[in-house]
Formats: C-alpha cells, sequence, structure tokens
C-alpha cells in the first residue's frame, strides 16, 4: 500500500462523508417545509373554522373553535426534523471516523481518528 492509495481512499471517504451531510440536509429542509405546509394548513383551516363562528359569541362551537385558531397560531414544531438531522449527522461522523481508523490500520498509518470517542 502506498501513500497515495492512501490519500486516494481517504479522499473517497471524505467524499462518502460530504455526501452523507448532504443527504440529510436535505432530509431536513424535506422535513421543515412538510412540517410548514401541515401548519399552514391547520392554520387556514382554523381560521376559516373561527371565522364562521366568531360573530356569535352563542354559537356552540365559539370557544372551542377560538381556541382552535389560537392553538394554531404556534409555530411548525420542527423538532423532529432536527433531531433525525443530529442523528444522521451524527452517524456521518461516526461512518467517516472509522472508515479512517480502518484506512489508517490497513495502511499502517496513524490518522489520529478513534471512532469510540
Amino acid at each position: 500500500m502506498t501513500i497515495a492509495s492512501f490519500n486516494e481512499a481517504v479522499t473517497a471517504a471524505q467524499g462518502r462523508h460530504q455526501e452523507a451531510v448532504r443527504v440529510a440536509h436535505e432530509e431536513f429542509n424535506a422535513a421543515v417545509a412538510k412540517a410548514d405546509r401541515e401548519r399552514d394548513e391547520l392554520y387556514a383551516a382554523a381560521s376559516d373554522a373561527w371565522d364562521a363562528v366568531k360573530s356569535d359569541p352563542n354559537h356552540s362551537e365559539h370557544d372551542e373553535t377560538w381556541v382552535a385558531f389560537e392553538q394554531a397560531k404556534a409555530p411548525a414544531n420542527h423538532g423532529p426534523a432536527r433531531r433525525a438531522l443530529d442523528a444522521a449527522l451524527r452517524q456521518a461522523d461516526q461512518n467517516y471516523h472509522t472508515e479512517l481508523a480502518e484506512l489508517g490500520r490497513a495502511h499502517g498509518v496513524s490518522t489520529g481518528h478513534n471512532p469510540g470517542r
């Protein structure tokens, strides 16, 4: 094994890592957009329902509809998307460091990467 083959293997590992990071961000952006669309749809439905009863305080659904409308004003929940991004990035990093450690062992090179850290 030559240093050139080691460097080539490291470059390939870096490319795989970068691609995993890119995909993770693409999936995050899609999940955030979906959460935003769902929140917007919920808000539009709650707003329409509130508009239909707000002028009649005696309407049987007046209070319930107002509460639903107020709750629909909350921002979209991006927490699940953020947690998925975090997990994907951690996995990509773990895979990369493991691969570099294996390449170092295979080529007899110290990489300073310890995947157990």
